[in-house]
């Protein structure tokens, strides 16, 4: 038993840190899509409808993921 839960503890410690460096993967993806997100909208008023063309991608993804 005791052999049994080391074996238990080990794997739940290595999915925690797979966990945790996934967070940390998603949050740095994260933080590059909102600059990409606020350079579209700066710049979008020098190209027409450049915002409103990313805007309906993303519902376009958004609307892939759900069906």
């Amino acid at each position: 038993m005791d052999v049994e839960n080391k074996i238990l503890i080990k794997e739940n410690l290595s999915l925690t840190n797979r966990i945790d460096a996934l967070e940390k993967r998603l949050e740095k993806i994260n933080k590059k899509f909102e600059l990409a997100f606020q350079t579209i909208r700066g710049v979008g008023h020098l190209v027409p409808n450049l915002f409103k063309k990313f805007e309906d991608e993303l519902l376009k993804m958004d609307e892939d993921e759900q069906g």
